[in-house]
């Protein structure tokens, strides 16, 4: 039993020293053909072969990628999905019309601030106009009671002027007297129109 353990880990040890080995010549060719490799992809892309591919292949990826924009623009242009274009279009209107929001938010902003500085400026004209109309209303009591205390009453006045009553006949006795005092003066102008007038004297 001792002998066949003893075997089974030699072989173990064998098979081991064999794979280790494998791995020690892959290293060995990679260190080696690594220089190789290298020098040849440096020599290939320092060519002019290189640069030609690549152009060819620039060339190619920008005819495939024209092609693919047109077709998604077709597909686009009959189907209900959005394009790019219509996004940015869209994003272009809302941006105005955040613009134009902003300035009529700051319009309507200016507007309140002086109508609520002109309310303060009224409000303040009618606390002052208020007490002028009181102060007036005052002047014009005080000058009322200084008039009331100036005028004469009523009884007063009665005491010292006399009523005087006129019967029915005084109209007409005035009207009489009023009538003659007429008649004399047509008299007297008759008379002194008479007596104004110079007589002509006869021719001899």
């Amino acid at each position: 039993m001792a002998a066949d353990e003893q075997g089974n880990k030699k072989a173990k040890e064998d098979k081991q020293k064999e794979i280790l080995d494998f791995a020690e010549a892959w290293k060995k060719m990679y260190f080696e053909t690594e220089n190789n490799l290298a020098k040849a992809v440096d020599e290939y892309v320092a060519g002019d072969s290189f640069t030609a591919f690549l152009e060819k292949m620039g060339a190619e990826y920008l005819a495939l990628y024209k092609t693919n924009n047109q077709n998604m623009e077709r597909f686009f242009a009959n189907s209900p999905v959005p394009t790019k274009k219509d996004v940015a279009r869209v994003a272009e209107l809302v941006i105005n019309i955040e613009e134009k929001v902003d300035n009529l938010d700051m319009g309507v902003s200016v507007g309140l601030n002086s109508l609520a500085a002109s309310i303060m400026k009224l409000v303040d004209f009618q606390a002052v106009l208020k007490d002028e109309v009181i102060s007036l209303r005052q002047d014009v009591q005080a000058v009322q009671k200084q008039l009331q205390a100036i005028q004469p009453t009523p009884e007063s006045v009665g005491a010292d002027k006399p009523v005087r009553s006129r019967s029915r006949k005084a109209p007409a006795a005035d009207s009489a007297i009023a009538n003659d005092h007429e008649d004399a003066g047509s008299n007297a102008e008759e008379t002194g129109d008479k007596t104004s007038r110079p007589r002509a004297r006869k021719k001899t």
